[in-house]
């Protein structure tokens, strides 16, 4: 009998236990939004806050209890999310269906909402592509097709040339590393604020692990750059795929990247070993655009079908990181880069 009761309990508890850890899923149906979620983020008092296509923002409190905003047209899709040091929520916003860019830059203080479009006056002639924030609390702005970025001074933005990049390069992604260094990634390599360090093609994410080696995807695999040497993982090194898209580091430090395809899902590297996970492990579906690690450890997946909660019962803390037999191809260091 108490066996039984057992069953039914976990039967109806709200998540699902998997070998590797408690998956939790949440959909419209919870009160999210949108189901197809392309970025999420943490902000300083604990909530989540949702970016979906199509469908506006959502904020996840603390209790439990989702909030939503700028859903009132369906047509309002949310690309991107920072949060800066006065707890400011930053959203590279568009209304256009089925572009990936944003037709303004709009701060949220929690009660009202501001506009800005950076440069040009008129909304169809200036689309932004990705949000960063530098190590003095400075939001920066990619901009489609430009090559160049913006950044603001608490008063006016003011643009900047990405070094190595030119009319028709598009910015994925802007970060600091563990240092403060500010990285921008783009169509056609990583650049940093003097210098165009890496040529080999579209780079979509980055993310930098405990000891400040740089992560990145690419249309080729996973990258990692020591300070160094760059290094490349494929196929033949066990991927899924030969495109990742996103990518991430837990608090156990290992690296976790989603592929540029609907039907590969999600991997996890330990230093040693690659691990795989899809929808038959948990996963709300195969299709991921951001990876997000909270601050307890907990792993986002924002995906199609909603935003999945990952609590990894199988992770143990690593140091090393086993470097692949072949060096990555197509680097190249140019010098400081006039702008």
């Amino acid at each position: 009998m108490n066996r039984l009761l057992l069953f039914f309990i976990f039967i109806y508890l709200p998540f699902s236990v998997f070998p590797q850890g408690i998956w939790k899923t949440y959909t419209r149906e919870d009160g999210l939004a949108g189901d197809t979620i392309r970025c999420i983020t943490q902000d300083k008092l604990g909530n989540y806050w949702l970016a979906s296509r199509l469908a506006g923002l959502s904020k996840l409190d603390t209790n439990g209890v989702f909030t939503n905003y700028m859903n009132t047209d369906s047509t309002v899709s949310i690309y991107d999310i920072e949060i800066d040091s006065l707890n400011n929520k930053w959203f590279a916003y568009g209304t256009r269906d089925g572009q990936l860019i944003g037709d303004y830059v709009v701060k949220f203080d929690d009660s009202s909402y501001t506009y800005y479009e950076p440069v040009g006056g008129q909304s169809s002639n200036v689309s932004y592509t990705c949000l960063g924030q530098d190590s003095f609390g400075q939001i920066w702005c990619g901009n489609v097709m430009s090559g160049w970025t913006l950044w603001f001074d608490s008063m006016d933005w003011h643009v900047f040339i990405v070094p190595g990049s030119g009319l028709y390069t598009l910015i994925t992604d802007i970060k600091t590393d563990r240092n403060g260094k500010l990285y921008f990634t783009h169509s056609r390599g990583i650049s940093t604020l003097d210098s165009y360090i890496y040529m080999n093609g579209m780079i979509e994410d980055i993310a930098f692990d405990r000891q400040n080696r740089m992560w990145f995807g690419g249309g080729w695999g996973l990258g990692m750059y020591d300070e160094k040497n760059w290094y490349s993982y494929s196929i033949e090194d066990s991927l899924l795929f030969d495109s990742v898209r996103a990518v991430a580091v837990d608090s156990s430090n290992n690296i976790w990247f989603s592929y540029g395809s609907s039907i590969h899902g999600v991997s996890k590297f330990n230093g040693k070993q690659f691990f795989h996970y899809n929808q038959e492990d948990g996963l709300a579906s195969n299709n991921v655009w951001d990876i997000y690690v909270d601050r307890k450890g907990d792993i986002w997946f924002g995906t199609n079908r909603g935003v999945c909660v990952l609590h990894d019962t199988t992770s143990t803390s690593i140091q090393n990181i086993m470097k692949p037999d072949k060096l990555l191809n197509g680097f190249v260091l140019f010098q400081n880069y006039p702008n």
